[in-house]
């Protein structure tokens, strides 16, 4: 090759280079709805849907009258005070609707028609609640006691536990025909009766039972109060190793524990009821609230204060979310609202 042809030859491949500089990048591919699944759902509702955790999905009678917007408004409200968490910080619309439409493909027959609801009587529908409901579902409809261990260890109907009705997220996402057409069909694979096919409630009793539940209106929504605030029936030495570990988890640093008495012991006697705080950071979350208004420093870093009251431990702590109107910035209130969503997350996590 003489000297001119090699000249000609590196040319052309630098201007290979140079045109392959401006050449946009190609985007990357979006996930699915089976990835995402197997990535945010699948670890409490188990890889094909059967349960662990969470509630089984992969039900016929529950997937025939769950709607895409159902799935979708569940998926962006959790169940605030059980163990799913809300994703609407987390999942943008449009991949809560691609999960939607991967779980609706597990569905093997037609959608149901849901039945109509007629105008009901609350205080009927109380009386037929404590008959029928609160044994499972609990006579104030929070739901049954959620699992401590791990879904591969969940079997038969232990992996069903009644979900909680008196709920904000449950009551936002159902309808009153979601509700009436559950207490219809029943679930197939898990204890809930099929109270219309076994002609047990009339088609009046039910729309009683609907009114009532739909009653609570906005439910129990723990973040709606000043303090989050999270019980459990574990003795207070199991439960603080548990919370530490659960803090730990969602990547904040654990700083230390500050233990309190409300009354000095006498010599030689150990002191009763102590009273633990924790106090934690996440110093990235931290930097990001100080630069929008240095105020938030008031309630930073985090903290847990946990206490014995009866026969249960409880677990409280200040909530950002309803404290951020208080510094009338439109921007703050987003980082409010996550830090309390993790610190419901975190006191749940180590309650089940």
């Amino acid at each position: 090759m003489n000297l001119r042809r090699a000249i000609l030859v590196l040319s052309l491949s630098l201007l290979a280079t140079w045109a392959g500089w401006g050449t946009a990048p190609v985007a990357a591919e979006e996930p699915g709805g089976e990835e995402l699944f197997k990535e945010h759902c699948a670890t409490c509702h188990g890889p094909d849907g059967g349960g662990g955790l969470g509630l089984p999905l992969n039900l016929e009678d529950f997937l025939r009258i769950a709607d895409r917007e159902y799935l979708m408004e569940t998926m962006r409200h959790g169940r605030p005070g059980r163990v799913m968490p809300g994703f609407e910080h987390l999942l943008s619309k449009e991949e809560r609707g691609r999960i939607a439409d991967y779980i609706q493909g597990w569905r093997e027959g037609p959608r149901a028609d849901l039945p109509e609801v007629g105008e009901g009587d609350p205080e009927r529908g109380a009386d037929l609640f404590a008959e029928h409901c609160a044994d499972c579902h609990g006579p104030q409809g929070r739901g049954g006691t959620q699992p401590r261990e791990a879904p591969g260890h969940i079997t038969g109907e232990e992996r069903v536990v009644p979900p909680a009705l008196n709920n904000s997220g449950f009551l936002a996402a159902a309808s009153d025909r979601f509700i009436k057409a559950t207490m219809l069909r029943g679930r197939e694979g898990t204890p809930m009766t099929p109270y219309g096919e076994a002609e047990e409630l009339s088609d009046q009793q039910m729309d009683d039972l609907v009114a009532f539940i739909r009653g609570w209106g906005e439910g129990v929504d723990p973040l709606a109060e000043p303090v989050i605030e999270v019980r459990s029936d574990m003795p207070m030495d199991e439960l603080l190793p548990l919370l530490k570990t659960s803090i730990n988890s969602h990547n904040f640093v654990f700083i230390r524990q500050q233990t309190l008495y409300e009354d000095l012991p006498p010599e030689g006697e150990e002191a009763e009821s102590p009273v633990h705080i924790l106090h934690f950071c996440s110093f990235g979350l931290l930097d990001k609230a100080l630069e929008v208004d240095e105020r938030v420093g008031t309630f930073l870093p985090c903290q847990i204060t946990v206490y014995r009251e009866g026969n249960q431990t409880v677990m409280s702590a200040i909530n950002p979310k309803a404290l951020s109107p208080l510094f009338h910035k439109p921007e703050l209130e987003l980082f409010c609202s996550l830090v309390s969503e993790k610190y419901l997350q975190i006191m749940q996590e180590a309650s089940f």
